[in-house]
């Protein structure tokens, strides 16, 4: 009688063990992150109406926060992959739990879409290990830069929109 219930024990053990696998292998496969291939991918989230308001006086602070609200939802976490022109680059402290150490700012960039001028600003932010392939460079000399967007943010200035962002933890090509 115990060896029954011994086998009858070990039989629902194992049951449950190939019922939990295979409903492990039934799930869905989580979402791939989303990689943007240039800055107009990023700035193309924002819905065309959207982008035609930010030309209309009366509309640009609304559009403006509205626009800032989709690059949270959309951009903002994701990878980018980026080609710019560096300007310059300097040693970065940052946060104390940061393993970026040196910031590159992008040659300053124009972006037209749908009649909207956009300037651009890209802060890139290395860990010491992508050293090597910023020696090889000369500023402003291209670069492909590789990282979390984390930040991506439209402001009005008296010049007009400024688009300004982050790319954490980038590795770069040249």
């Amino acid at each position: 009688m115990n060896i029954i219930r011994l086998f009858l024990s070990s039989l629902a053990a194992t049951l449950a063990l190939l019922a939990a696998e295979a409903s492990a292998q039934n799930k869905p496969a989580p979402p791939a992150a989303v990689t943007f291939k240039s800055l107009k991918e990023i700035v193309d989230v924002l819905p065309h109406p959207l982008v035609q308001q930010l030309k209309i006086k009366g509309r640009m602070e609304g559009a403006k926060d509205d626009a800032n609200k989709i690059f949270m939802e959309k951009a903002v976490g994701k990878t980018a992959t980026i080609k710019v022109r560096a300007q310059d680059w300097e040693p970065w402290s940052g946060p104390e739990n940061n393993n970026d150490k040196t910031r590159i700012t992008m040659v300053p960039a124009t972006m037209n879409v749908l009649g909207t001028s956009f300037k651009i600003a890209l802060w890139i932010l290395i860990p010491p290990d992508q050293m090597a392939v910023l020696g090889k460079i000369s500023k402003g000399g291209e670069i492909t830069a590789t990282g979390e967007l984390t930040r991506f943010e439209l402001a009005l200035t008296p010049e007009g929109l400024k688009l300004n962002g982050d790319l954490r933890h980038a590795k770069l090509e040249k």
